[in-house]
């Protein structure tokens, strides 16, 4: 029976934010099975499928994620085809960790710091613009969003529940913060409508926390930089009538509230007229779609309140592709009204940020979940380990698309880019002298991961060979430590000589 091949290592879902790539951890048919009645786990995976959609959106309506999604990619293409040159600057490498930091920064939870002075002990309020950053914006919109696309007539005291058996303690601040502190300052209820179009006009700009944190003060009516946005409540609207946070989830009347007159407010303007010039190959096909399907201000406002979205609205607005957990593959279900280069380009550009990001972390062992594992040359480098669409278990490995995504880049394949930054294949010699140095407890590991090399100098038959008589070596050890008897570990070390020594023949007397 095959193996399940399951895409995320942990969570419900993630959104690789260069691409608009969405990957689901369950299986497609296990989400979306059919049940005569609603369960609580069912009705989780649903929240989870729409919190990441959400991330998407944002990727394709807030400029700031949109940026920060082009500068990752950038700088991606740029680390590999450094590698290929055999070396990584390490300016290079800070500029690629920055630019996904900038997607990931948080807030703190402090409200003062306290600084040692040495004759003297100050205490420090910490600013309003430290308190949120990008992440806490795009995940609390994601968290509220995605509960009331999947609760009918929810309400803020809903949420909270949601919130706290869902998300409770400091380990989950990131899903809460943003909330939390909008709510401080407007109120609860108003924090519930207001919180996803702030944070969507907030993140328009490029410095996303101290705009958050303005607008804010706007709504409350105070000098945000002098006075602190603690329990201020909505300003009042003309002829000092109290205003219905309701009324501004409509964008026009937000903007408005706000104090922003630009009627070219929001990423989605630049899709009006088709794609950039120098956009992004990923996701601006995205954004022109929604725009000449749903119009420039149903784009606008469902950017601003995710949760209006029909279902309708969402066949056009879904990711480009969504990678759900499957039996011996990935299941990947493309959004139908994207041409097929748009597919792929995600492919690509996913895969190529996780090589990136493997170059400059080659000490860090990825989370890989390919079904070639054991068979790939390449598999044991693991460049490829963000490639969402590997051959099947039962076909060959040969088939994958990964080898021919670094030809194109860099006119090398995935072995012969890792052996340039000096992570690759070992010589003959190299080879005999890993063998020679390892017992025969580590022989089938060590083997394993030369997998690349055994195969340049023995072809694929020389490295089945050679694996199967380590594995038996393996099993001599396993026996001779489950039964303590001496002749069966002096056996296992004979079996192991006899590798050496074939590895050692093989090698050195292989044709150059």
């Amino acid at each position: 029976m095959s193996e399940p091949v399951i895409v995320l290592p942990d969570g419900a879902g993630r959104t690789f934010i260069e691409s608009g790539l969405i990957a689901i951890r369950s299986s497609r048919d296990r989400l979306f099975e059919k049940r005569e009645s609603r369960s609580s786990g069912s009705w989780m995976n649903s929240v989870a499928v729409h919190h990441e959609w959400i991330h998407f959106l944002q990727s394709i309506t807030c400029a700031a994620v949109h940026t920060a999604s082009q500068l990752i990619l950038t700088k991606s293409r740029e680390v590999v085809q450094a590698a290929a040159k055999g070396d990584i600057p390490e300016t290079l490498s800070r500029e690629l960790r920055d630019a996904e930091s900038a997607v990931y920064a948080t807030g703190t939870d402090e409200r003062m710091r306290i600084h040692d002075m040495g004759s003297a002990v100050v205490f420090d309020w910490v600013e309003d613009n430290e308190r949120v950053d990008m992440l806490d914006l795009m995940e609390g919109v994601a968290v509220l969003e995605s509960f009331r696309m999947c609760t009918a007539n929810a309400e803020p005291e809903h949420f909270l529940a949601f919130l706290d058996e869902h998300f409770p303690g400091d380990g989950n601040a990131v899903y809460r913060r943003a909330f939390e502190f909008l709510a401080e300052a407007i109120g609860l209820e108003a924090a519930f409508e207001l919180l996803p179009p702030i944070s969507f006009i907030a993140l328009q700009d490029k410095q996303v926390p101290q705009a958050f944190v303005r607008h804010v003060g706007v709504l409350a009516g105070v000098d945000y930089k002098s006075q602190p946005l603690r329990g201020n409540g909505l300003k009042r609207g003309p002829r000092d009538k109290a205003l219905d946070p309701r009324d501004l989830t409509e964008y026009p009347a937000l903007l408005e509230a706000l104090e922003l007159d630009d009627d070219a407010w929001g990423l989605p303007h630049a899709f009006t007229d088709g794609e950039p010039e120098t956009g992004h190959v990923c996701l601006d096909p995205c954004g022109v779609l929604a725009v000449q399907r749903l119009g420039l201000d149903r784009v606008l406002q469902l950017a601003a309140v995710p949760h209006r979205l029909t279902p309708e609205e969402f066949q056009v607005l879904r990711a480009p592709l969504t990678v759900y957990s499957g039996d011996d593959r990935t299941i990947i279900e493309p959004n139908g009204a994207l041409d097929v280069q748009v597919h792929r380009n995600v492919i690509y550009a996913t895969s190529l940020t996780g090589a990136a990001l493997r170059l400059i972390d080659r000490d860090k062992r990825p989370y890989q979940f390919c079904p070639q594992a054991g068979r790939c040359p390449h598999f044991e480098n693991a460049l490829c380990y963000r490639q969402f669409a590997p051959p099947r278990e039962s076909r060959s490995y040969e088939e994958c698309g990964f080898p021919m995504l670094t030809k194109a880049e860099v006119g090398m394949d995935p072995a012969e880019l890792w052996a340039a930054v000096d992570r690759g294949l070992k010589s003959r010699e190299q080879l005999v002298k890993a063998f020679e140095d390892m017992g025969e407890a580590g022989i089938l590991e060590l083997c394993r991961k030369e997998r690349a090399s055994v195969t340049k100098w023995l072809g694929a038959d020389g490295y089945a060979d050679i694996d199967w008589k380590c594995e038996a070596v393996s099993e001599k050890v396993v026996r001779a430590l489950r039964t303590q008897k001496m002749d069966h570990f002096a056996e296992a070390r004979w079996f192991r000589d006899a590798v050496v020594n074939e590895v050692r023949k093989r090698l050195l007397e292989a044709s150059p």
